[in-house]
């Protein structure tokens, strides 16, 4: 998505906010995450001379398959992230946090990119409490109990049931 910011640099104090919908799903991450399209994104802007400041912030609804459960749901999360727009890389690296200007607009793609896989919830988990898989039968334990033996252990710590502690 290339955002058009002429309006920014002709200025020398500046102060704007801006609501865009992206639409193009050319993200397609390589998780157990489906993103859902349209991402709306808040993006402000903030010049002060030769200094331009933005803030960025969305919520990026999805769908995936929970790791306990393996039942899919769908869920959303928050971006939010600030830096700076510049004119150039510095010593060919992009400053952590910045947007490069080019032709008097900044391209969000791989910084929207980067910024929601950084963002992506390590577990992707149905709801916090969620009960899983009874690793005997298989029944889904957030929707019924089973009647499999509890007290199952594993044979290779049998030997230290026999430990006793003075």
């Amino acid at each position: 998505m290339l955002v058009d910011i002429s309006n920014v640099l002709d200025k020398d104090y500046f102060e704007d906010e801006l609501n865009l919908v992206f639409n193009d799903t050319i993200f397609d991450l390589e998780y157990d995450i489906k993103i859902k399209y349209p991402i709306k994104i808040n993006l402000s802007i903030t010049k002060s001379l030769n200094n331009i400041l933005f803030k960025l912030k969305c919520e990026i609804k999805y769908e995936a398959i929970c790791f306990r459960c393996s039942e899919p749901y769908s869920d959303s999360f928050c971006v939010t992230s600030e830096g700076n727009i510049v004119y150039r890389k510095i010593d060919e690296k992009f400053e952590e946090n910045s947007l490069v200007i080019k032709d008097k607009s900044v391209f969000l793609d791989e910084f929207l990119y980067q910024e929601i896989v950084s963002s992506i919830p390590m577990r992707l988990l149905c709801k916090e409490d969620c009960k899983g898989l009874c690793k005997r039968c298989g029944i889904n334990l957030n929707y019924k109990n089973c009647e499999c033996d509890k007290q199952s252990y594993d044979l290779r710590f049998e030997k230290l049931k026999d430990l006793t502690f003075d």
